[in-house]
């Protein structure tokens, strides 16, 4: 084991992160293998460090130098950079959905290996080093052992277990910047999207209004808001919904979305991948409405109707509403 690092972000900043799980994981790795951790904090520019605590206790951290707003693309290849220059075999990183893709284009720059999402480490009856992964649904827990070459690993919050306490220390570390054609955007903001603060997060709501590729569009998503509004739920979306843009990347329901079981899952022109089923399939009670009578959604609803998602919207709304109406009067 040649050297063993810690790359983080500076908390305040965008992206910001928990750098304790590999903090904590890193003083007692390094300790098992013998090598003293070092701390590597991504910052916009030196200024960025004037008021940085170094939580490591290792003595000074290094500052690598990124673009101001770096993307996940910036970010992998100033890192991939940095371990080029300093060749660690271990490369330690928080995990959120940020990090987990900058770990997996490092590893794709320099074809090494990642353990994204890891929740701890122990050793093995041979002696060696494994990183604990939840798999499954978290039915099953990987063990990754260190390979040869660079290993890239970040760890959740559950990996936070005997952090060191932050130092009352400035930072006074050194500052490394990567050659300038690696640090030039190479990505460009195409535009920004605000998540209506007033809609309810899908995973708390016990309705889901959820449309695909079936709805048609940002036209057919104004619908399925009107639905939710009458059932009192909220909205969600496959993946390829989310992919056009007619929905917000926190509301897609799946394997790489969110894992919803609301008390009603209402799945309007979805046809209902594997993945997809992954994130709704323990829902209380399932409608799917759809053109395809042997597509896997309506073979796990428990209620369909099929057909075109544009011709029955609007007459379950008015139906709903006509009926509230009546309770209320």
């Amino acid at each position: 084991m040649r050297e063993l690092w810690v790359v983080s972000a500076r908390l305040g900043i965008d992206p910001t992160d928990d750098c304790r799980p590999p903090l904590a994981c890193a003083t007692g790795v390094g300790q098992k293998l013998g090598v003293v951790p070092r701390h590597a904090v991504l910052l916009h520019s030196p200024v960025d460090a004037v008021e940085l605590r170094d939580p490591s206790g290792w003595g000074d951290a290094v500052g690598l130098l990124v673009n101001a707003g770096a993307s996940c693309d910036d970010a992998a290849s100033t890192i991939t950079w940095f371990i080029g220059e300093r060749g660690p075999s271990l490369v330690l990183m928080p995990s959120n959905i940020w990090w987990d893709d900058v770990a997996c284009r490092i590893a794709a720059q320099l074809e090494a290996n990642a353990s994204v999402g890891c929740i701890g480490w122990c050793v093995d009856s041979d002696g060696q080093t494994e990183f604990l992964r939840p798999v499954y649904e978290g039915r099953v827990l990987a063990r990754d052992g260190l390979k040869e070459g660079s290993c890239i690993v970040t760890l959740g919050a559950e990996a936070h277990e005997g952090s060191p306490a932050v130092e009352d220390s400035s930072f006074n570390g050194d500052f490394l910047s990567a050659p300038e054609d690696l640090t030039s955007p190479r990505l460009a903001l195409v535009d920004r999207y605000r998540t209506d603060s007033r809609l309810v997060d899908i995973d708390e709501s016990d309705v889901v209004v959820a449309g695909g590729r079936g709805v048609g569009g940002g036209d057919g998503f104004d619908l399925l808001q009107r639905l939710a509004g009458v059932l009192g739920g909220t909205v969600a979306g496959s993946r390829i919904a989310v992919d056009n843009g007619w929905v917000s990347r926190d509301r897609q329901v799946g394997q790489t979305g969110k894992t919803v079981s609301p008390r009603l899952y209402l799945a309007c022109g979805i046809s209902g991948s594997s993945h997809h089923l992954l994130g709704m399939k323990d829902s209380q009670h399932i409608f799917a409405l759809n053109t395809d009578a042997d597509s896997p959604m309506v073979s796990v609803a428990e209620a369909s109707v099929v057909g075109r998602c544009s011709e029955y919207l609007s007459a379950m709304i008015d139906e709903l509403e006509h009926r509230r109406q009546g309770v209320d009067a």
